[in-house]
């Protein structure tokens, strides 16, 4: 399937030491990821109760691209792919994953019950070319 989009995701993680002791130096990651996406998708999701919530796939079969941003507390995403059911995962705020090799089939969030507010989740999934 031929590539409608390109996702790239550019920059580094760099985590630095307040105090530069000799035997504790910087620990620089670059990230350069770079993705032909054949299908995305975008969503706004409101959690106000502790249930479950089925993400919606809006027309993608298969999610190779996760990206999720929890405003107003923490939420627990479940990810069902051919590696297992249900993995949890916590969403506090920010959450990326690439699953290239091995799509998701079903995802689904669940607002911490330690948060009373309401919880807004923006979703961004993609399926890879």
């Amino acid at each position: 399937m031929a590539a409608n989009s390109v996702l790239t995701l550019t920059g580094s993680l760099v985590a630095v030491p307040q105090n530069m002791n000799p035997g504790d130096p910087p620990i620089p990651i670059p990230i350069l990821e770079v993705v032909g996406l054949s299908k995305k998708h975008y969503d706004e999701v409101s959690l106000t109760d502790n249930n479950p919530l089925a993400v919606s796939f809006g027309g993608l079969s298969e999610v190779n691209v996760l990206c999720m941003r929890a405003e107003g507390g923490k939420v627990r995403l479940r990810v069902t792919s051919a590696d297992g059911a249900v993995q949890s995962i916590p969403l506090d705020p920010l959450g990326i994953l690439l699953s290239l090799s091995v799509p998701i089939t079903a995802l689904d969030l669940t607002r911490a019950a330690t948060v009373g507010n309401t919880v807004t989740v923006k979703i961004f999934l993609a399926q890879k070319a």
